[in-house]
């Protein structure tokens, strides 16, 4: 979801409070910023923006909707059981929220994103993998093994992961058989990464020197940090993200 795309949801949901209101948008104004700002609401349309905390907040008093709701985080739509002082402290918070989901969304779409940022996202979504947006294209999902099992088995490529790109292919079965090549020690490596951060629900970070056969037959030799991030399926599964970001170009050799 694009910014734009998220103040003309906000906009859309604020229209309808307003109409069901019976009010226009001046005595909404009026009431919600002062005389002196008449044209409050009518500003925000026109220039397609959002408002800041405190004009939230007052709006969602005058129109008895709450912030969630205008804010397309939830169909809550009263704040009758909330005081004003309630309603500006959640005002405050789900717009910041908001604006980090529409940022989170957008993160990766032109340039790959930083460890940091993906931790923070990571944290901030509560280990869910929800509001994941361009993020994903960069991503790879896996399952950690079993009690009887001794390798993780991928799910699903990122369109513009490192293991795609450098396998040149998005099929899980490929990077499977690049595991299974991989020297003994270095599978181990990296299964016993992604087992400790599924067992623990801590992400785990290391930089890697990989040198390994590539399914052309050519040698791969790379150096990149890897960022491994539990997180529970919908079945309540525990699985595991994986990104990879490069220090340098990649080498082939024959």
């Amino acid at each position: 979801m694009e910014r734009e795309d998220f103040a003309r949801g906000f906009l859309a949901r604020l229209d309808l409070a307003i109409k069901q209101s019976g009010k226009s948008r001046r005595q909404v104004s009026i009431e919600a910023k002062g005389p002196d700002k008449p044209r409050a609401v009518s500003n925000m349309f026109s220039q397609q923006t959002l408002p800041g905390a405190a004009f939230l907040s007052a709006l969602c008093v005058v129109l008895d909707v709450s912030p969630s709701y205008l804010l397309g985080l939830d169909g809550t739509t009263t704040v009758r059981s909330l005081d004003d002082g309630n309603v500006l402290k959640e005002a405050s918070t789900l717009l910041n929220r908001a604006v980090e989901i529409a940022e989170f969304r957008l993160m990766g779409r032109d340039t790959p994103p930083t460890i940091d940022a993906l931790i923070s996202w990571w944290r901030k979504n509560d280990k869910r993998l929800t509001n994941i947006g361009d993020i994903g294209r960069h991503l790879d999902i896996y399952r950690p093994p079993g009690a009887t099992e001794t390798s993780v088995f991928p799910l699903q490529l990122g369109t513009d992961s490192l293991a795609a790109r450098t396998l040149r292919s998005k099929e899980t079965p490929v990077l499977s058989e690049f595991l299974w090549r991989l020297p003994q020690d270095v599978l181990d490596r990296v299964t016993e990464s992604h087992v400790k951060a599924a067992d623990t629900g801590n992400f785990q970070l290391t930089t890697e020197d990989l040198h390994a056969p590539l399914p052309t037959g050519t040698i791969i030799q790379m150096q990149y940090d890897r960022l491994i991030l539990p997180f529970e399926g919908e079945d309540g599964r525990k699985l595991t993200l994986c990104y990879a970001r490069l220090f340098g170009p990649p080498q082939e050799v024959t």
